[in-house]
């Protein structure tokens, strides 16, 4: 039986993006060990050439830690709570047209 690493696995399979999972990025603040696992898939995730999506943000005590550790793109309550897909396309149009802000 050949056995194969996490990483061999991840490098042979067709995929551009790491979500890390909410119960990792919930508990950042109070946990270590979280702290230590998201750090390292983002690490493990940019050394593979992948993006990574970091699900469940909530506050942004999770935000700043995040960005710290190059995390592009992150999905959340911080954000939005869930739409349904007809204000989702409104909400979209209404974004596109916001100047973001740029820190001073």
């Amino acid at each position: 039986m050949k056995t194969l690493s996490f990483q061999t696995i991840l490098k042979h399979l067709p995929i551009h993006t790491l979500k890390i999972d909410r119960s990792f990025v919930r508990d950042l603040h109070r946990d270590t060990d979280s702290r230590e696992i998201v750090r390292g898939v983002i690490a493990l995730a940019h050394n593979l050439g992948l993006d990574v999506v970091a699900e469940g943000v909530s506050e942004y005590g999770q935000l700043d830690y995040l960005r710290s550790q190059g995390c592009e793109f992150m999905q959340g309550w911080l954000y939005s709570r869930a739409m349904e897909a007809d204000v989702l396309t409104g909400w979209l149009s209404e974004m596109k047209s916001i100047e973001p802000e740029v820190p001073a």
